[in-house]
């Protein structure tokens, strides 16, 4: 089956929440959250530091989902645990819509945890990150190299249990490769090469993999049973 989000809004107003659910389609939230994420809200819960929260973006019409990383003065300090900085923008209390509690990934429900968890998981995230961006123009040579051999994936891809999931994003399928539910590649496109995350590459061979097209027609197939899941505006 193939879900569909958009990442913006076309009408320039930041759309209603609809229940209590949304569709993250980010990057900033990774590994936290992935693109197609369906996130569960509380809608009148109180917030702390760790929680992850969304909130509008009123320049850019669309909701912005990262985490608290400091409270002062009913002021949110927010941060996406992929990004480099914290947010440039603080916002009020008053102006949080939910608190992201769930996360649907692969048809299998997870909790999402704040508090002192979320502080411990984001300093343990931004911390790797840091360190990845430090080192990888040294390790990048080596790693491509025993990559583009491709010798351990084709021996030991027939023991995982890999999914694909087609995504209908701002017009444009891609197909997302999950290792059980951990987010490991993505396809954009027939003549478009699999881009599989570090160092997972070494472990998985897209030469194995199901072709683009075989992926897309076979959800399309699906859709004809199932409608797909649909959500405007969130970032």
């Amino acid at each position: 089956m193939i879900t569909q989000f958009l990442t913006k809004s076309l009408s320039g107003i930041i759309p209603k929440i609809e229940g209590n659910e949304i569709t993250y389609p980010g990057n900033s939230m990774y590994p936290a959250l992935i693109e197609g994420d369906r996130l569960i809200l509380s809608l009148n819960s109180s917030v702390k530091i760790g929680d992850i929260i969304v909130f509008p973006d009123r320049k850019q019409c669309l909701y912005t989902i990262h985490r608290i990383i400091n409270v002062k003065n009913g002021v949110l300090e927010t941060a996406g645990d992929n990004n480099k900085n914290p947010d440039q923008t603080s916002i009020c209390i008053s102006d949080v819509t939910g608190k992201v509690i769930a996360k649907r990934r692969c048809e299998r429900l997870f909790r999402v945890r704040g508090g002192m968890y979320g502080r411990i998981y984001h300093w343990y995230i931004t911390s790797i990150h840091s360190n990845i961006r430090l080192f990888l123009p040294f390790l990048k040579p080596g790693y491509y190299f025993v990559a583009r051999k491709a010798v351990i994936g084709r021996i030991l891809s027939p023991l995982f249990k890999l999914t694909l999931v087609a995504q209908l994003k701002n017009g444009n399928i891609e197909v997302r490769l999950f290792l059980n539910t951990f987010y490991i590649g993505l396809c954009r496109g027939e003549s478009r090469p699999w881009i599989i995350r570090a160092p997972l590459r070494l472990l998985v061979d897209p030469g194995r993999l199901p072709r683009y097209e075989t992926i897309v027609l076979n959800a399309m197939k699906e859709n004809l049973n199932k409608a797909p899941g649909e959500l405007k505006g969130f970032c």
